[in-house]
Formats: C-alpha cells, sequence, structure tokens
C-alpha cells in the first residue's frame, strides 16, 4: 500500500505509512507558540485506540487520534483541545485527503 499524506492548515501534515504507523509532521511559529512543537512525531498504529473527526465546514474541521498512554484532556481543559498534539486540522478543500487517511486507520484498528 502507498503512503498517504494530507496537508492540514498551520504548517501540520498527516502522513499514513502503509499500515504500521501515522507521522505527524509540524512546521512553523504557529505549531511552537501553541506548544504542539514542531518536528515529527511517529504514532504505531497498535497504540491508537481511536479516531475523532470533525468535518470541514464553515470552520475548520480536524482529525485526532486517542493514543495510549495519553491523558484525556476533560472538561476543565477544553481550551487545551484546540492544541492536542495528535489533531491535525483542515479546510474543507483539503478534507477528501484527511477522509482516506480516517477510513484506513479505522479499518486497521477496528479489525
Amino acid at each position: 500500500m502507498a503512503t498517504i499524506e494530507a496537508k492540514g492548515t498551520e504548517g501540520s501534515t498527516l502522513i499514513f505509512v502503509d499500515t504500521t504507523a501515522i507521522k505527524i509532521e509540524r512546521k512553523g511559529f504557529i505549531n511552537m507558540s501553541a506548544n504542539r512543537g514542531v518536528g515529527t512525531r511517529t504514532i504505531s498504529m497498535s497504540s491508537i485506540n481511536a479516531v475523532e473527526f470533525k468535518d470541514a465546514g464553515y470552520g475548520s474541521g480536524y482529525i485526532q487520534l486517542d493514543v495510549t498512554g495519553n491523558k484525556p484532556l476533560g472538561v476543565s481543559k477544553l481550551i487545551g483541545a484546540k492544541f492536542h498534539k495528535d489533531r491535525v486540522y483542515f479546510t474543507k478543500k483539503q478534507q477528501p485527503q484527511f477522509d482516506k487517511i480516517r477510513e484506513l486507520v479505522e479499518k486497521e484498528i477496528y479489525n
């Protein structure tokens, strides 16, 4: 299976690498200032428990990975959810590539 790359907003890129891992690459000042950091984060497919997905509409959509070992955000940290390290935002125009990645990740983790 080929690698699928989806470029999101704010200098973030989500990359589906075969059926073994997801990579989140972050670049730019927005990510650095939001404390998400810059660089590449590789997440093993076996450590992904769920995928949260919001379609883009008038605002941005997002894909967020629930990864084993991450602390849940909880209601008191709702504002911090925007800066979650395993969340990538996208526009309506960018959504088709994120739909493909969501479908492939869900296929891997739920089968």
